[in-house]
């Protein structure tokens, strides 16, 4: 029998008993219906009684911020193992209902009470702590007072109590919630378009979230999107009231967008299309913008100008740009350059990349050398100087170098270039292994073979065969 508080509530909430009892509309007084009656009736219950397979709910959240994601799994778990489908999803919303008072759960219809019985075996599996010895409290109280268990809802029930804000502050909640959802770059739309349709699909009060503050938070993570540029600059233009500048329409245009660049990322992925086409010529006299800041790559196979003038200017207007010539720069050797080397050009330069010329003159080279370097190092880098620097992480400063380091890297270059290289300086003194008797190059040993103080023994049998040559 069902106790007033059940019947009280599957019709306080805006439910017809009929969707908790047996939903047989045909007239039961009429005697000709009541074999069709009874195998209807036969059929419904059955519906209710026959599950799909056990019901299997994850661990309990210990953390507010996992409940929402653990109570879409208790609603899908719930309506996945029973027959009844969609009815058994609103039974298992009607927990959630804050308008329905917590005794309404202590009792269940009938038709329902199988399924409750899966709920709270799989609720009992799950619960420990806190949790569990509140639920062993109302198990004892329903057996010592009503003589009966305690209902799955009202476990259900308990343990979203547990999880739940302040009502009055619902709204406040939302709304700060909606805040937080923000667009940090295009690459993670996706994830901002689920994270806000997650907000707005878990406010306990989406009435009191006006349009238009919905839609003035969407256009504000929106406004610094590249992906969305055309479509709100399209926007901005709408006039007030016009059908397109709505929230509706901007959800749209970004499901677009995501489309769009999910199908070139699939079309990539399996080698459609081909490579992108080869950029244009520069139309013919164009200066080379790369060369007059000094680090054209192209060098010689550049189809633009190297205006050495152009160049100039610019390193007058940007001194401290770190363009320009130098030792090796991308331009080549000017006015009195060193040949090979690409030399100093007409002034000392200020180049921080820096190159080496294939050949003797003017607009001939290869960018060599690597950027970076550390800027906060006291030393520079003459590997870079020279354009022989190929560590990324180099820890020597890549800069312009100093009159004074000028000069030092000229001193060893001519110290180099006068110096003959040799296997090492010859040794000198007396042989020691000429005293022990021991030494086999004989005459052509550079050290003193005193006469009189060989070594003895077995060290005759050696002078004898240095004596003798190789």
């Amino acid at each position: 029998m069902l106790s007033d508080v059940g019947a009280q509530s599957a019709v306080g909430d805006g439910v017809e008993s009929s969707d908790y009892e047996s939903e047989c509309d045909i007239d039961p007084n009429n005697p000709l219906d009541n074999y069709a009656r009874r195998a209807k009736v036969t059929k419904h219950w059955r519906t209710y009684r026959e599950f799909n397979g056990s019901l299997s709910l994850s661990a309990i959240p210990d953390h507010a911020s996992k409940f929402q994601t653990w109570r879409n799994h208790v609603r899908a778990g719930v309506t996945d193992v029973s027959k009844a489908g969609h009815k058994a999803y609103q039974w298992i919303l009607r927990v959630e209902d804050r308008s329905v008072p917590d005794d309404a759960f202590r009792v269940v219809k009938k038709k329902w009470e199988p399924l409750d019985s899966k709920l709270r075996a799989a609720l009992l599996k799950l619960i420990s702590g806190e949790v569990a010895r509140t639920v062993d409290l109302h198990t004892e109280q329903e057996r010592v007072q009503h003589r009966r268990q305690i209902t799955g809802c009202f476990i259900l029930r308990l343990i979203y109590r547990r999880f739940q804000t302040k009502n009055s502050l619902s709204q406040f909640y939302d709304q700060t919630d909606l805040a937080k959802v923000t667009l940090k770059h295009d690459s993670g739309m996706t994830a901002f378009l689920h994270d806000w349709m997650s907000k707005l699909n878990g406010l306990e009060h989406p009435e009191y979230l006006h349009p238009a503050a919905k839609l003035e938070l969407f256009v504000k993570q929106l406004r610094t999107s590249q992906m969305m540029k055309y479509d709100m600059e399209h926007y901005k233009r709408l006039p007030d009231g016009h059908e397109d500048k709505c929230y509706t329409w901007l959800v749209e245009r970004i499901e677009d967008r995501l489309v769009e660049e999910r199908t070139r990322t699939v079309e990539s992925q399996l080698g459609h299309g081909g490579p992108p086409p080869p950029a244009l010529a520069a139309p013919e006299g164009t200066i080379c913008p790369f060369n007059t800041k000094g680090f054209c790559r192209k060098g010689a196979e550049c189809d633009m100008v190297h205006d050495q003038a152009a160049k100039a200017k610019w390193k007058r207007e940007n001194p401290d740009s770190g363009g320009g010539g130098g030792r090796g720069s991308a331009g080549g050797g000017g006015a009195g350059g060193k040949g090979a080397k690409g030399g100093k050009g007409a002034g000392k330069g200020v180049g921080a990349p820096q190159a080496k010329a294939e050949a003797k003159g003017k607009g001939k080279g290869k960018l060599v050398g690597a950027k970076g370097g550390n800027s906060e190092s006291r030393f520079p880098c003459y590997a870079n100087h020279d354009g022989n620097c190929i560590n990324t992480l180099c820890s020597l400063a890549h800069r312009v170098l100093t009159e004074p380091e000028l000069a030092m890297i000229e001193k060893w270059e001519k110290r180099a270039a006068s110096r003959t290289s040799s296997p090492g300086a010859p040794a000198t003194g007396v042989c020691p292994e000429w005293l022990r008797g021991n030494c086999i190059l004989g005459p052509n040993c550079s050290m003193e073979h005193p006469e009189g103080q060989g070594g003895k023994g077995k060290g005759r049998r050696g002078r004898a065969k240095a004596a003798a040559g190789p």
